[in-house]
């Protein structure tokens, strides 16, 4: 999976250095113990020679190899067992000197022998939705917590979320580079905002590379961009609008329109096209209001080159107080 890059090296980062501080951390134990039981430290110094007596038994030749490996390994566990009994005098169990790991399985490497630990996988997803632009929002507005029920009070209503809410789940897991542009339109509270960051969760779930934001945060970016102000991140402020595998733009229509972000819009819409780099747009407005916005060229582009799903219904947050 083409995990982003910044996040899969941000987790590894992370990784490594719990790593080595479990093991910093049970280094220290084993100095402790050794200063409070000089008997340890010697029974380890003994421990430590096993490899030289075993390449000392396979080098005296085959025959008789089973019993000298027996010998070796009777006197290893004998050893093990007086260092066991040691800590115990002291209050310890027969581990506490080893690295105390938080993933038993890959030992904090991040990989289960030559594959990704599934600790890891869920820290990168973490990682991946914090740059996206999600943040917790991810945990919280999910497919499991969609409900239909705000829309029963009309067959019709009913019917046409349900179909938008299966379209939106194959979409995201059908997600790949090679999927249309979707766009969800209708007015504000009916769950748009929702669903896109359903599908943006389970899209980086699948190892994609998401950035979500909104229409007035994406083109801020660009007239940051127009005036020189740098992003410390990116070489330009709109490099991860060009580059993610999947863009969500959230609220479009509702930022300040000049002539300059209607070219930056054409620009990042007609690129994004070009590379195959999906985009997923939130919108209030028709194809009239888009044509009017933004002119015929952004309005016939966007809407002839996506899917469109039409949200109909009640504004949720108001049902949700009484009000409808």
């Amino acid at each position: 999976m083409a995990y982003n890059t910044e996040a899969f090296k941000k987790v590894m980062d992370d990784y490594n250095a719990k790593r080595a501080a479990a093991i910093d951390a049970a280094e220290k134990r084993l100095r402790d113990i050794g200063e409070r039981c000089p008997e340890i430290k010697m029974i380890d110094a003994i421990l430590a020679g096993t490899g030289l007596e075993i390449m000392e038994a396979i080098s005296q030749g085959r025959e008789g190899i089973e019993e000298r490996m027996k010998l070796i390994r009777k006197k290893n566990e004998e050893l093990q067992q007086q260092r066991a009994d040691c800590l115990a005098l002291l209050g310890y169990g027969p581990d506490y000197t080893q690295p105390k790991f938080e993933c038993s399985k890959c030992k904090d490497t991040g990989y289960d022998g030559t594959r990704l630990c599934e600790c890891f996988k869920k820290e990168l997803v973490l990682e991946s939705c914090r740059r996206s632009g999600l943040g917790r929002l991810v945990d919280m507005q999910t497919f499991d917590t969609f409900s239909l029920d705000f829309y029963k009070y009309n067959n019709e209503v009913y019917e046409n979320m349900r179909l938008a809410y299966e379209a939106c789940v194959n979409y995201a897991e059908d997600f790949s580079p090679a999927s249309e542009n979707l766009m969800l339109i209708g007015d504000t509270g009916l769950g748009k905002t929702h669903l896109s960051t359903a599908i943006a969760g389970k899209v980086i779930e699948r190892g994609f590379d998401v950035c979500y934001d909104t229409a007035t945060n994406i083109f801020g970016a660009f007239e940051s961009e127009r005036f020189g102000k740098q992003s410390s991140q990116f070489s330009t402020p709109t490099e991860r609008y060009f580059e993610c595998d999947l863009l969500i733009i959230d609220d479009l229509g509702t930022e300040p329109i000049t002539q300059y972000t209607i070219s930056f819009l054409y620009n990042l819409i007609n690129t994004r096209s070009m590379y195959r780099r999906p985009v997923l747009l939130n919108t209030n407005l028709s194809l009239a209001d888009m044509q009017k916005k933004y002119g015929d060229r952004i309005a016939s582009r966007l809407f002839g080159e996506s899917i469109i799903l039409k949200f109909t219904g009640k504004d949720i947050r108001l049902q949700k107080i009484g009000i409808t």
